[in-house]
Parts: structure tokens; C-alpha cells; sequence
């Protein structure tokens, strides 16, 4: 029995090991007399933090939210205290303090918390959040008030359970700071963590072998909980997985508990009869669980050797001889490259595969391998180097699909063909038909000559290719194409050929076509003529469409760009913008008489109506009115990009009407805008009151009694008071000084 506690005690021990020591807690907790307050942190761990992760809550009066926080920014070294002092607190806190601060206005009943912010994990309290325990709460011989509370030196962790966290501190008599600035905690001892790793770094093996057997092994196995890890492809191995060259799945091994039986992978190896150099495939150990390390042999290298045909780069096979027989032929061997171009043998296969080094034509009579060809696919070809009318090819066996999307090569600007552009994308630039009818569209294909002014070469469109069907091109134009040989007799050093593969191989040069300077109104469009789809536009308004709207008058300019030949063509245009008419005017003269002046920008034609049904095409008509009244006056200017509209209203008063003679005075005449307004001799009644000026204006209009008292904000002048009843109305003149 003695023996099963010992045990039961010293696994228990391994288990906490691994809980202490890595995080901070509280280590001191001193609350005295007036403001004689403080926290410490202690830092347990054997590296330094940086405390800027980390924050102190507190919480007052059972307070379920905190009522304060600090936020500190320091390094605090392992082995170190950080301590926040209250402000006002003695000399023997202040002067050990790291920062001082509101977080120590605490009073034995407010709770503390310390967290970790990212991820946000809880680390230790002091108190119970949540709960108001009156004056504070007990801590062994003391409480949470008038004492200070040192963590004991066999504490290794904080505690976020406060049932747990008040058995864990010394007590220690009000104002103690003796502990302050330093702690003292029996040290960690490290725990031993299970060690796993390869049993050997590396396996030789032949490709004809159908698997791998690895072995991993592990030491200072938990004895308590079993253990994992994954043994997965590292990169950097040679070798392609996916069934191509091997096939392996990222595996996990797990070890019971307090079990160290060694355990063991395996890889499928593919036999693909490719001639390859040796290749590697690199498995790695990872996401070891039980803090398991990997030992000296974390990585296992399987090399795979392999038998078959050799590889060679394109440009290794396709040299000639002086004669130009190709050097390697009958040599059976692999190649790998690019697709290019279409397959011009239905029955079979013919097109053209480019490496980094060259290109060669491949050749199968009858059917395809399976394979269905498309330009950018990646393959390795088995076959026998073999030779057509001066034309190196590959007489294929075999085909291996890699990938499909991958990059072609630019083409070569050539001028002349040779034995250099034999299966190599080239182009030939700023080309005319010599003959156009040699573009015939008969045959299983035909030749055509062009030439760009100084040198002339030879088309082949087979009828295997959209451009077959397409009529000749007219004017200049690039051609895009692969090399091509047909020469029947030794030496093979004519009879070369360029053959576009589709019709966008053909390139018009790009046009810009703006047309002649002119005059719009502003916001009008201007668009590119005769310009080539696919092309690219720039104007120099920043606009990358073929219509623009042009906002002002400016040399405008166009830049079209053959992003697939970069070919430019650019054309400028002066355009002058018309703006739209602005309407505007003003009134002068007096009642009933007045003139208008229009004071309009950018009008080409007046259309003015003076309200009384009267109208006027001249820009600065005089009218004069027949009737009393007011009026409203429109003016319409137009030009060629738009029109606008201007109205002023007119008060005309034609004649004086005393319906009230001698009944309507105004008092003082002259006056400075303060003045009567008196009509007699009529039974009390309300009266509109209207004050107009000169141009029959109003500026001031009322209702109101048979005496009325005016105070006006006008201009000296001439003015006219109108008084209105149901018997009629009286003006008067009243001159304003």
C-alpha cells in the first residue's frame, strides 16, 4: 500500500510539473493604512515576457464589470517583480514601484484578477468577482484589509479559484513592505517529456520495390497518457507524390501509455519506367502531443533509384550534323516540355514540344496514347529520335501528362529561317502577302511568301488550323508561328517554314483614328476609329475605354497598345469645348416704363416674355406697360450645347387711382424711412398697405389699420404707398431722404 501511494504521488507530481511555472501570478498583496497600497506580479518562468499582453482588473463592490484596469508596457525579466504602487502611498512603496496608479485604490472588499489578453486567458484573482464580501475577505490569520499578503514560496502558479488562492498566502502585520521589490518561490523542476524520432535518417531503395517500410521510435514515454504524432511529406524531396513517382498519406502513430514498442509507416513506390536520376522523398515528424520533442532524427530521407530509358533535355537531341542529319537518330530516350501549338494529324499525333533548352516536332501515324492534346500542358514523351524532310521529331510511344497552364515562352523575332527557328515559336513582324493569291485555302495545306520590305519567307497554313479557312490578310501585319522544315534532299538546309497555329497568330498592327480638330460641348463624347479588338487604350485623360466625354477644350491624345506584339500606335486631336449659356439680367427704368438689360454668358439667341403677353428676340428690349399689375419677366438664352432661364417680377403702376381724394395723407414727406400712413373719412376697416419702389418693386407690404406707422431700410428715393380697401385704392408719392 506504502508502495501504490509513492507511485500514485510521483505521477501526480509529473503531471503538475507541467502546469507551474509558465505563466505570471500575484505574489504580493499589501493594503495599509491610508493609501499604503500595492500589487506585485511575479514572473516564474526562466525567459523574460513582455507585459504589454497582459492586464490587471480591478472590480469594486461585488462589481461584476471592472471598475479599473492597467495595462502594463515593461519587459519583466525572469526571476523579476513588476509592482504598481498607489500614488500617495510611503516612500518605502513609491521608490520600489514600477508604475504608480489607480488599479491599488482597492479597500479589502475589492476584488483583483490578472489576464493574459491574447488568448485571452485568466491567470490568477485575489477576491471573489461578483461578490461584496462587507469589509473584506479572510485570509488565514488575516483578510484582504490591513494586511500584507506575501504568496507562499511553495506556490508555482496563480489560482483563479479564490477558495483555493486565500490558502496560499503569508501573512503579514498592516504596512509591512519588507517582501516588496522581490519574491522568493521554490524552483520548478523541469519535466521530462517523451523524446520520439526516426530510427534511421535515410533508406536506399529501387523504384522496382512496391513499398517502404519506416520505423519511429520514442523514449521517456508519458506514463499517464498515451502519445501522438504525424509523420507527413516534407518539402524538398525530388520526387512527385500523387501516384506518380510514390504515394503516401500523412500517417499518425500513437504510443499508449507508458508503452515505447518502436511503430512503423509505409510508402507505395510507383515503378513509371521513366529514366530518372535518383529521387528523394523527406518525411518529417510533427504535431507531437504531451509536449513529446523530436529527437536528432527528426526527418527520414527515402531515395528512390531508378532503371529505365534516359532523359534528356530537348536541346541535347535535336542538333544536326553538318548535313543536317540529326545526331541522335534512333536514339530511344524521354524528353519533357511544353505543348505548343494544335495537333495536325487527326489519324495521329503532330505538334511541338519547347524545353528550356530547344524544341522538336513529335510524331505519332496512328492514334493518340490516350492523350488529347492542349497547347501549355506539361508532358514527358518515350520515343525515338527520327527525322522528316530535314524535320527532327520524336517518334512517340509513350506520352505522361504532368500539368496543363503553363507559361509559353516569348516568341523570337527572326528575319530570316534556319535551322534555329526548327520547332521554335517565332515571330515575323510588319509582313505583306507578296502574292496574295497564293492564299489559296485548297489542299491538305498551302505556302504563301511574305515579306517586311527587305526579307522574304515562306508560310505553311495547314488545313489543320482555324487559319485555314480565313481569307488572306490585307495590309501589315505580324505572324506569329513554329518552325518547320520540308527539304526532301540531302543536305537538309532549305525548305524552312513558318506554320501559325490559329488565327490570332496573325496580328494586325493596332490604329488609332481620332479625325479632324472641332468644336463640342463640353460633356460630348469622342470615340477611336478603326481600331483592332483585343487592342489596349490610353487616353490621355488616364480613360482605358474607346470613348471618352470631354470636359474642356484641350489637346487630347490616344495611345493603343498590341499587348500581346507591344505594337503602338498614338493619334492627338485638338477638341474645343462650347459651354452651356448662363441667363441672367436686370431691370431699370421706372413704372411704367422699364428697360433689360441682359447680362447673360455664352447666349446666342434672346427669347424674353414680359408677362402681359408681349414678347422679344432682342438681347436688351425696352416695354412698357399698358395695365397696373405685377409681372413676371422671363428671359431664355440658348446656344448650340443647351439653354437657360432668368425671371424677375415687376409691379407696374399706370396712372394714379384715388379712390379715397384727399382722404389718404402721409406724414412727414419728406422723411428718412420712418413715417404715417392716415386715411379719413371711412368706418374702421383693415387696409392692405403696400410700399413699392421706382421699378414697381415692393419693399414692404402689410395689413393692418387706417393709421399705420412704417419704419423702412431703403435706398433715398422715389417711392409709392398704395392703400387698398373694398372702396378701391390711393397712392401717394413719399420721398425718402
Amino acid at each position: 500500500m506504502r508502495y501504490l501511494l509513492l507511485s500514485c504521488l510521483s505521477l501526480l507530481s509529473f503531471t503538475l510539473a507541467n502546469a507551474q511555472c509558465n505563466q505570471l501570478f500575484f505574489s504580493e498583496y499589501l493594503e495599509g493604512a491610508s493609501n499604503n497600497k500595492a500589487i506585485e506580479i511575479y514572473n516564474p518562468t526562466a525567459a523574460a515576457i513582455n507585459l504589454n499582453n497582459y492586464v490587471i482588473y480591478r472590480y469594486n463592490n461585488g462589481s461584476l464589470t471592472p471598475t479599473d484596469s492597467l495595462f502594463p508596457q515593461d519587459i519583466l525579466a525572469a526571476g523579476d517583480v513588476w509592482i504598481a504602487g498607489n500614488p500617495s502611498a510611503i516612500a518605502a512603496i513609491t521608490s520600489v514601484s514600477d508604475t504608480l496608479h489607480t488599479i491599488t485604490f482597492f479597500n479589502g472588499d475589492d476584488a483583483l484578477t490578472l489576464f493574459q489578453i491574447s488568448p485571452r486567458l485568466q491567470l490568477d484573482a485575489i477576491g471573489l468577482v461578483g461578490n461584496d464580501p462587507g469589509i473584506n475577505w479572510p485570509v488565514g490569520t488575516g483578510a484582504t484589509s490591513e494586511f500584507t499578503l506575501v504568496r507562499q514560496v511553495g506556490i508555482q502558479a496563480g489560482n483563479t479559484s479564490w477558495a483555493i488562492g486565500a490558502t496560499q498566502y503569508d501573512v503579514y502585520p498592516q504596512n509591512t513592505t519588507t517582501f516588496l521589490g522581490s519574491h522568493t518561490m521554490t524552483p520548478c523542476v523541469a519535466p521530462i517529456f517523451p523524446v520520439i524520432q526516426f530510427a534511421s535518417s535515410s533508406t536506399l531503395t529501387s523504384e522496382s520495390a512496391t513499398t517502404v517500410t519506416v520505423t519511429v521510435n520514442i523514449a521517456n514515454v508519458n506514463p499517464l497518457t498515451p502519445t501522438s504524432v504525424d509523420v507527413a511529406v516534407n518539402i524538398g524531396g525530388t520526387a512527385n507524390g500523387g501516384g506518380v513517382d510514390y504515394t503516401f498519406a500523412t500517417a499518425t502513430l500513437t504510443w499508449p501509455a507508458n508503452d515505447s514498442t518502436p511503430q512503423t509507416v509505409t510508402m507505395t513506390i510507383v515503378n513509371d519506367f521513366l529514366f530518372e536520376p535518383s529521387e528523394t522523398v523527406i518525411l518529417g515528424l510533427q504535431n507531437a502531443t504531451n509536449n513529446a520533442t523530436l529527437g536528432g532524427n527528426a526527418t527520414h530521407t527515402v531515395t528512390i533509384q531508378d532503371n529505365d530509358f534516359p532523359t534528356y533535355p530537348i536541346g541535347t537531341v535535336n542538333t544536326v550534323d553538318t548535313l543536317g542529319v540529326a545526331d541522335s537518330l534512333g536514339l530511344k530516350c524521354w524528353v519533357h516540355g511544353v505543348v505548343y501549338g494544335v495537333n495536325m494529324r487527326p489519324l495521329g499525333l503532330q505538334f511541338t514540344i519547347i524545353d528550356a533548352t530547344g524544341g522538336i516536332g513529335v510524331f505519332r501515324g496512328v492514334g493518340n496514347l490516350g492523350y488529347t492534346l492542349t497547347e501549355t500542358d506539361s508532358v514527358k514523351l518515350l520515343g525515338t529520335i527520327g527525322q522528316f524532310n530535314g524535320l527532327t521529331q520524336i517518334n512517340v510511344d509513350s506520352i505522361v501528362f504532368i500539368s496543363t497552364g503553363n507559361a509559353l515562352k516569348t516568341p523570337d523575332l527572326v528575319t530570316v529561317l534556319g535551322e534555329n527557328t526548327e520547332s521554335n515559336l517565332t515571330i515575323f513582324k510588319y509582313a505583306t502577302l507578296v502574292n496574295p493569291t497564293q492564299w489559296t485555302g485548297a489542299g491538305s495545306g498551302f505556302n504563301v511568301d511574305v515579306t517586311d520590305g527587305n526579307n522574304t519567307i515562306q508560310l505553311r497554313i495547314d488545313a489543320d488550323v482555324s487559319l485555314y479557312s480565313q481569307p488572306a490578310p490585307v495590309g501589315r501585319f505580324h505572324v506569329c508561328g513554329l518552325g518547320g522544315q520540308f527539304d526532301a534532299t540531302s543536305p537538309f538546309a532549305s525548305g524552312y517554314q513558318l506554320l501559325p497555329r490559329y488565327d490570332a497568330d496573325i496580328k494586325y498592327l493596332p490604329v488609332a483614328s481620332l479625325g479632324a480638330n472641332d468644336t463640342i460641348c463640353a460633356g460630348d463624347s469622342v470615340t477611336i476609329g478603326a481600331a483592332n479588338s483585343g487592342d489596349a487604350y490610353l487616353w490621355s485623360t488616364g480613360a482605358t475605354t474607346q470613348t471618352i466625354t470631354v470636359a474642356a477644350s484641350m489637346l487630347y491624345s490616344v495611345t493603343v497598345t498590341d499587348t500581346t506584339l507591344n505594337e503602338v500606335a498614338v493619334d492627338t486631336i485638338f477638341i474645343a469645348t462650347s459651354p452651356n449659356p448662363t441667363a441672367m439680367f436686370t431691370v431699370s427704368g421706372s413704372s411704367p416704363t422699364f428697360t433689360f438689360t441682359d447680362n447673360s454668358t455664352n447666349a446666342s439667341t434672346w427669347a424674353w416674355t414680359f408677362g402681359d403677353g408681349n414678347t422679344s428676340n432682342i438681347a436688351s428690349p425696352t416695354h412698357t406697360y399698358s395695365t397696373s399689375g405685377t409681372y413676371t419677366v422671363t428671359l431664355i438664352v440658348t446656344n448650340a450645347c443647351g439653354a437657360d432661364t432668368a425671371t424677375e417680377t415687376v409691379t407696374v403702376l399706370v396712372g394714379i387711382e384715388n379712390a379715397f381724394a384727399g382722404q389718404l395723407s402721409v406724414y412727414p414727406n419728406p422723411n428718412h424711412g420712418h413715417f404715417t400712413v392716415d386715411v379719413q373719412g371711412i368706418q374702421d376697416q383693415a387696409i392692405v398697405l403696400t410700399v413699392a419702389d421706382q421699378l414697381g418693386r415692393s419693399v414692404f407690404h402689410q395689413i393692418g389699420g387706417l393709421r399705420q406707422t412704417l419704419a423702412l431700410s431703403v435706398a433715398p428715393g422715389i417711392y409709392f404707398v398704395q392703400v387698398a380697401t373694398e372702396q378701391g385704392s390711393a397712392y401717394i408719392r413719399v420721398m425718402v431722404q
